[in-house]
């Protein structure tokens, strides 16, 4: 049951993936795990449907809120310390944050892993994957370039 982390862990290897990731994240808000899904299915010629997307989305929501958002605040904020302690004085915590925060992301692409996959079809849905997350979280899919470069990293 790891076959989805095993792509993620390889695509946001690829140049420029993880940078357009975080943008994503950072910037709209999205869910990198919910990204990478679509990419996944995608690149399996899988078409997500809106129906598959929203039960994807409800499945991520509460774990990404509640225990990967809170580790991601912490780690951030230990990079650049907290007074008085130096960033220095606690790397070694940030690390393990880092740590804990990573098998966050890997618990909730195994209840993503877990959802009934769709039928496959006979052409990658990359981008028409993305473009539905997209629409559903009400951005629109040609003003976010990054969607292209993760289309593009999965072909």
């Amino acid at each position: 049951m790891a076959e989805f982390w095993n792509f993620s862990l390889g695509l946001y290897g690829r140049h420029g993936v993880a940078q357009a990731c975080i943008a994503l994240q950072d910037g709209f808000g999205l869910d990198v795990n919910l990204l990478l899904f679509c990419c996944w299915h995608g690149q399996a010629n899988r078409r997500l449907t809106e129906e598959d997307l929203r039960r994807a989305m409800a499945a991520a929501e509460a774990w990404q809120r509640e225990v990967v958002q809170p580790l991601r605040a912490v780690r951030r904020r230990l990079k650049a310390g907290v007074a008085p302690i130096a960033p220095a004085e606690s790397e070694a915590l940030r690390r393990k944050v880092s740590d804990l925060e990573l098998e966050g992301e890997r618990i909730a692409q195994a209840a993503l892993e877990a959802l009934p996959a769709p039928a496959a079809g006979r052409r990658p849905a990359v981008a028409e994957n993305l473009g539905l997350y997209l629409k559903l979280v009400g951005r629109d899919p040609a003003r976010v370039p990054e969607i292209a470069l993760l289309s593009e990293a999965c072909a």
